[in-house]
């Protein structure tokens, strides 16, 4: 799945603007004010950035000779594949439930990117390994990137959820008296 689809649906899952909101929402007239928006947001896009910003950095600054992703070497994988971990993203959700418990549902962002990356990633290098470093086990996945069936459907999903999610508040909030 490709960043930006990752930030809106860990935004559209894990913030009060979003699904977990419930049928209050954030509370705020503006989203952009729910700070649970930008912390979803970010835990969305965090095992891409960690995993992958230094390699692309020394790509794009060094002695390019290919593709970035037909020279992501085996040190990164493994960083990749940690960072792909449900097990990973699960425990630190974990910890930040305990620590700040405000930001776990936002953290959970991170666990909906491996999840979405399990079933948009084929057998590949870029597989995603759900309970690494336990097992090298994978689904064996859409590759997005090939068949652009998978991409229009993970593209189409959002609007739909975001006008079924707006229907809902409107019409539980009208029906709703104190």
């Amino acid at each position: 799945m490709d960043v930006f689809a990752h930030s809106l649906y860990g935004i559209t899952v894990c913030s009060k603007t979003g699904l977990a909101g419930g049928r209050a929402g954030s509370g705020k007239k503006r989203f952009i004010e729910d700070s649970t928006l930008w912390i979803a947001g970010l835990f969305s896009l965090l095992p891409d950035m960690i995993s992958m910003w230094l390699p692309f950095l020394l790509f794009l600054f060094g002695d390019r000779q290919d593709n970035f992703f037909h020279e992501f070497t085996d040190k990164n994988i493994v960083l990749y594949r940690y960072m792909h971990s449900l097990v990973l993203s699960l425990g630190v959700f974990g910890l930040i439930a305990v620590i700040r418990r405000s930001w776990a549902i936002p953290a959970l962002a991170w666990s909906v990117h491996v999840i979405c990356d399990s079933v948009t990633h084929d057998a590949g290098k870029f597989r995603t390994t759900l309970f690494y470093p336990f097992t090298d086990w994978g689904f064996d996945g859409f590759a997005f990137w090939i068949d652009l069936r998978a991409l229009i459907v993970y593209w189409s999903v959002l609007p739909v959820v975001w006008i079924l999610l707006c229907r809902y508040r409107r019409t539980s909030n009208s029906t709703v008296s104190l």
